[in-house]
């Protein structure tokens, strides 16, 4: 009887796919599984079969910045500009990459030419303040984070996002203007009325500031450390408090940043 073979099971493998558009989509499909390895293997090759596409070199780049290869990802980047100087996606792409590097003015400029291509893309606006208040320039963040919400005005979280830039240098009264258009559009986040609380305290405006740590209170009923916050108010106000809640080392350091943002 003849020994039975015991044949080595095939590796099943995707068909080479013959454009530029199929190698994307294979790529996008081992990204979202992870393996980013296969996923490079088909961006490189999108890239060889359209050149002129600049969607091919983009997947690259950003695959390469999955994988932590920050230099690879900024020469894709890079590569990609020299062809396509108008694509602004590219732009915020390499913005990312020179933070990550610490180049901070570099990134700024990346990210001021995005919001010139795009000047209606509010979540642009918003990464360039952001960008420019990482980098110590707050001052200079207000501009396009204004520009954010105002390009975005049903949007609570610029409005909010300004509103806590300002507060912090020391312009509580419009602070309070973009808290409150914020809550406007979003009754239901406490961290909101929070912020509020402390804008209205800055300015010493302590009886308006406890309608909005009363309606944080009771959107967050179990938050020791929100009612430590109205503890602080309604003693301001010389009202009568309950006993101020023991609190974690947390949320021990989070009462002092909202006091120091409050002036208390």
């Amino acid at each position: 009887m003849a020994a039975e073979k015991n044949p080595k099971k095939s590796r099943e493998r995707d068909p080479e796919p013959k454009t530029a558009a199929e190698s994307i989509a294979l790529g996008d499909q081992y990204r979202r599984q992870g393996k980013m390895d296969e996923a490079v293997r088909y961006y490189k090759k999108a890239v060889q079969q359209d050149g002129d596409d600049p969607t091919p070199r983009m997947r690259l780049a950003e695959a390469y910045e999955d994988r932590e290869q920050n230099a690879k990802a900024a020469e894709q980047y890079e590569k990609l500009l020299k062809k396509h100087q108008e694509f602004a996606e590219a732009h915020i792409g390499l913005a990312d990459v020179y933070r990550r590097f610490g180049k901070h003015k570099a990134a700024i400029l990346r990210l001021r030419r995005a919001c010139e291509l795009e000047p209606d893309n509010a979540f642009y606006w918003f990464r360039l303040a952001e960008a420019c208040a990482a980098a110590g320039r707050k001052r200079e963040a207000i501009e396009p984070a204004t520009r954010a919400a105002m390009t975005d005005p049903e949007d609570p979280f610029y409005h909010s996002w300004l509103g806590e830039l300002l507060l912090s240098l020391g312009e509580a009264e419009d602070a309070v203007v973009c808290l409150s258009r914020a809550i406007e559009l979003d009754q239901t986040d406490a961290r909101l009325y929070v912020k509020l609380a402390a804008a209205y305290c800055a300015i010493e405006q302590y009886e308006q500031a406890r309608e909005p740590i009363e309606r944080a209170s009771t959107l967050s009923p179990n938050s020791d450390l929100i009612l430590a916050m109205k503890c602080d108010i309604l003693a301001l106000c010389g009202a009568d408090a309950p006993p101020t809640p023991i609190l974690d080392s947390y949320d021990q350091e989070e009462l002092r940043r909202w006091r120091q943002t409050a002036g208390i």
